[in-house]
Order: C-alpha cells, then sequence, then structure tokens
C-alpha cells in the first residue's frame, strides 16, 4: 500500500456510550470508546492529549452524543463511586464476572491490548481445605496488598531491598516486581487455541508452535 494513502473510517457519535483512559506500552497516552452495540475502539495518540480529546468528546453530548453515559471525570475510583457498580454487585444486579469486568475497565485493561489483558484475582488464601467456611474473613487474601506482598517476610524483604537498591543513574524507575502475571506472552500461551491469539502466539515463537521439547 503505497505510503501516501490514507485509509478513513467513521463513526457516528451517537454510537459513542462510554470514553475511558488506557495505557498503550505502559503509556497513559490511549483512549477506548465504547459503542453502544457492544464493540470497542482502542486509539492511541502520539502527540495529541488523550484526556483533550476525551473532554471534547463530552462536550459534544448534549447535542451529538446523546448516548454518552459521562461521570464528569476519568479517575476509576470517582467512576466507580458514581456508577454505583458496587452496590448493583452488592444487590445482585450484576454478576460477580460483570463486575470484576467492569473493574478491570476502568483500570484501564483491555482486550485490545495483550500488556493490559483482563485479569481474574485471587480471592481465597486456602486452597487445600475440603470445606470452605465462606463467613470466616481469614480465608480471603487481603486485597490491599500485591501478589509479590504476600507470603512470609523473607519474600517480602526481598522485593524492598530490589527497590531501594535501585541504581540512581538506571534512567529505569525504581521497581519492586520485575514481572507480572499477565503478559503478552502468557496471554498468547493461554488462548492459543482461539483466533486471533493463535496466530500472536505462532508469530510470537518465530512461525511455528512453540518447541516441541519445551
Amino acid at each position: 500500500m503505497p505510503e501516501d494513502r490514507k485509509i478513513v473510517k467513521e463513526w457516528p457519535l451517537e454510537t459513542i456510550e462510554e470514553v475511558q483512559m488506557r495505557r498503550y506500552i505502559f503509556r497513559k497516552s490511549a483512549l477506548e470508546i465504547m459503542l453502544t452495540d457492544g464493540s470497542t475502539l482502542l486509539f492511541n495518540f502520539t502527540e495529541t492529549d488523550a484526556e483533550e480529546i476525551s473532554s471534547t468528546i463530552a462536550r459534544f453530548k448534549k447535542n451529538k452524543c446523546p448516548n454518552l453515559i459521562s461521570y464528569g471525570t476519568l479517575d476509576p475510583r470517582k467512576i466507580v463511586e458514581k456508577s454505583g457498580i458496587t452496590k448493583k454487585w452488592l444487590n445482585y444486579e450484576i454478576s460477580t464476572f460483570e463486575y470484576i469486568m467492569r473493574l478491570n475497565a476502568l483500570s484501564g485493561r483491555s482486550y485490545k491490548d495483550l500488556t493490559q489483558y483482563p485479569v481474574f484475582p485471587w480471592i481465597i488464601s486456602n486452597y487445600v481445605a475440603e470445606v470452605l467456611k465462606m463467613n470466616n474473613p481469614s480465608l480471603f487474601r487481603d486485597l490491599t496488598k500485591p501478589l509479590g506482598a504476600l507470603g512470609n517476610q523473607e519474600r517480602i524483604d526481598t522485593f524492598k531491598e530490589r527497590f531501594e537498591n535501585a541504581d540512581s543513574f538506571d534512567p529505569v524507575p525504581p521497581f519492586h516486581f520485575g514481572s507480572h502475571y499477565s503478559s503478552p506472552a502468557i496471554v498468547l500461551q493461554y488462548l492459543i487455541r482461539l483466533a486471533p491469539f493463535t496466530q500472536g502466539s505462532i508469530q510470537l515463537q518465530s512461525g511455528r508452535f512453540d518447541l516441541a521439547d519445551r
């Protein structure tokens, strides 16, 4: 395709239902636009401010975007509060799956980006008991802590030491965790039987389905 050829695609403004901030390659430079038919569009802006674009769309609400749900903020915590989704979940108006997927979306995760693919958290802390008493608080994981902070003190101290001993001359900011349980490679591996992840996995493994002896 010639480099000077431009592809233009349009979507009616009245089909816009919601706009949310997204990370792209770990930069907060993208927007995901949810449409009334259930599909979504992910746009990454290299020069334009994504928040400015979102504010512009919000100003269209009254006349041009009648179906746009606007909370007057892009702050996930404020949207959770204003949308009332936690109350809906507690009142059985939405399922646990719907609730967690909504939280995934508000936290910046999206099906459109393998580096930010939706995740489901570990909820319980006991995986060996034959009977689980759900009214026992000790059964549940401490969700105020990330996975790396769970476990024995030695494990926690290791991550703290990594952060505190970071090279001050290194352009990479100090960090506790050098890897994540959700990455493009892991997502492609789990979804390898489903297109287009099959093709993505083959591409990742240089044109083949991994190595037979691995």
